[in-house]
């Protein structure tokens, strides 16, 4: 079983973002297929060049994205006691969610701590955005939602009319498809009775007040 280090290692690793893509693209994708299944293989593949696509459209940094897509899932396949000992052993916090659905709750953030403690990755917008891509956050930065849509609409999810809604929400307002991302899979949480976490409920919250704040009129001068 793949192990955390306690400190991570010495950054070595090039300046540029493209660079750095290119350095840690063989290592990463031997270690996806060495640790994950074909299946989450393929899915992060797929996800890391839609973060790439959507980067390009909305103005992020696209290769940052796509090394963020490539390895979100690092940790998806991790039993639910490994998450719960690594997240005990860093000191966050674990509440009763955790414990009882310990894979959505935490495989982000293990994930964002594995890609800097194994593959040296050190942009905190990338960890960041691997940490929150499962449950969001309130305050989402723009790599935050370029990788939490890119994760629900790559090609491999399938064709079902929710994905075409959130695919044509992501053609231009990346925001609203966050927030319809939100709004499907809170309904399909609901209707499975499955809990919803309050972070989850936070970052969805959040997105609906930019919604509605900027449908507020201009005031007066």
């Amino acid at each position: 079983m793949t192990s955390l280090r306690e400190t991570p290692p010495e950054p070595s690793l090039p300046g540029s973002s493209a660079q750095l893509l290119a350095v840690l693209r063989a290592p990463i994708e031997e270690w996806l297929s060495t640790h994950l299944t074909p299946h989450r293989v393929g899915h992060s593949q797929r996800v890391g060049q839609t973060a790439r696509q959507l980067a390009e459209r909305f103005g992020a940094d696209p290769d940052l994205a796509e090394l963020a897509g490539l390895l979100h899932d690092v940790a998806r396949e991790w039993a639910g006691s490994r998450l719960l000992e690594v997240a005990h052993a860093a000191g966050w916090p674990v509440g009763y969610l955790e414990e009882l659905t310990p894979m959505p709750c935490l495989h982000g953030a293990v994930g964002a701590r594995l890609a800097r403690d194994q593959f040296g990755v050190a942009d905190e917008a990338v960890l960041q955005a691997i940490a929150r891509h499962t449950l969001g956050a309130e305050d989402m930065s723009l790599m935050d939602q370029v990788l939490f849509v890119a994760d629900a609409i790559e090609p491999g999810r399938g064709d079902a009319p929710y994905l075409a809604d959130l695919r044509q929400a992501a053609d231009t307002d990346l925001a609203f498809a966050c927030r319809r991302a939100y709004d499907h899979t809170f309904d399909y949480l609901l209707r499975t009775a499955q809990p919803i976490h309050p972070d989850a409920v936070r970052g969805r919250n959040w997105l609906l007040f930019q919604e509605q704040r900027a449908r507020r009129p201009a005031p007066s001068p």
